[in-house]
């Protein structure tokens, strides 16, 4: 191996370094994914408000066609709504995901304020299943006591709607109590289930987000090991293509510098032995183990032994990959006449 790989070599050994330690050693951040889902649907609920207050002033319209308009202040109540939900669509960026903040005010807040007043000032329509969308909102977007919090303020809304009908007119209903009641008992039940659900969707994001982190991890120690054994080892695939290949199978056949990132085992004729075994074993399955000579032109010939595996196939039509563990010879060769001097030094020494 000339300097330049050996400088190559060293750098990107320092580099899987420097990502182990990184990997290892801090948290794993929140992916772009994560946060870029929780951006969608804190647009789809801001969306969803605008169509709501379009609904609802599209309604006051289609009163009035009929000959019943609703009162003045809330044609303007439904209008108002309606452009903070636009202004809030268009401007008002997605908070930290399952974060509290001064943001829910003008989302949660206003929702709870628009629909309290149009169920007060318009007893003949029920906007109680209205109040569902800000419980909902924080319940999948903020945290559980934000959400248990939309769902007090909505249950206290409708018992007072109903506290005030019993002041103007002077008389009890059974009925516009236990309405609200039940009401407000099923938006408590809304926001628990919901948080819970979000609780625990989070909980395996975070569990798939910490399994991906390992994976990455044994995947760079894994590259680290293969990247400086010294044992050559090819990945080949039906088409004899060469899925991967560490710098020292790169050197026993070809030259490392000019060899390109992806190549096959037919377009140098130095790895004419690999094929015919590739092909052996691709026909068969069977493992095998054979001494091959890597030979390039105007270079002297390279012993190696090579062992091949063979991997499942992922379908029927498939013929799976070939896996080549290749040992120079002259290496195992130094080593042992190596061993051989070190034991007749320890002979003569003795």
């Amino acid at each position: 191996m000339t300097s330049s790989s050996a400088e190559q070599a060293r750098f990107a050994e320092a580099r899987l370094l420097n990502r182990l330690t990184a990997a290892s050693a801090a948290e794993w951040p929140q992916p772009p994914e994560t946060r870029r889902s929780f951006t969608r649907l804190w647009n789809a609920f801001l969306t969803a408000r605008m169509l709501i207050a379009l609904a609802l002033l599209a309604l006051q319209g289609l009163a009035w066609g009929m000959g019943r308009p609703a009162p003045q202040v809330a044609v303007w109540v439904c209008v108002t709504y309606l452009v903070i939900t636009l202004v809030t669509r268009l401007w008002l960026t997605p908070p930290p995901a399952r974060a509290a903040g001064v943001r829910w005010l003008w989302v949660a807040g206003v929702d709870l304020l628009v629909f309290a007043l149009l169920h007060w000032w318009q007893e003949a329509a029920s906007y109680t299943p209205l109040f569902v969308v800000p419980v909902l909102m924080t319940a999948m977007l903020a945290t559980r006591a934000l959400a248990l919090g939309t769902a007090a303020v909505a249950t206290l809304l409708l018992l007072s709607n109903a506290g005030w009908t019993y002041l103007a007119e002077s008389r009890v209903s059974v009925d516009s109590f236990s309405q609200a009641a039940l009401s407000g008992a099923g938006l408590f039940v809304l926001a628990l289930l919901t948080s819970q659900l979000a609780a625990r969707l989070k909980q395996e994001e975070s569990q798939s987000r910490r399994a991906h982190a390992e994976a990455l991890l044994q995947t760079l120690v894994n590259d680290l090991v293969i990247e400086y054994m010294h044992d050559g080892l090819l990945v080949v695939d039906e088409q004899l293509a060469v899925r991967a290949a560490n710098p020292a199978a790169r050197t026993m056949g070809t030259d490392e510098e000019v060899t390109p990132a992806s190549f096959t085992l037919t377009d140098d004729a130095a790895w004419a032995d690999l094929v015919a075994l590739a092909r052996q074993v691709l026909a068969d399955g069977q493992e095998r183990t054979a001494e091959i000579t890597l030979q390039r032109e105007g270079q002297t010939a390279r012993h190696a032994l090579a062992r091949v595996q063979h991997t499942p196939a992922p379908m029927p039509s498939a013929k799976g990959l070939c896996v080549f563990f290749m040992q120079d010879l002259r290496e195992m060769q130094a080593r042992v006449r190596t061993e051989k001097l070190a034991a007749m030094g320890r002979l003569s020494a003795a």
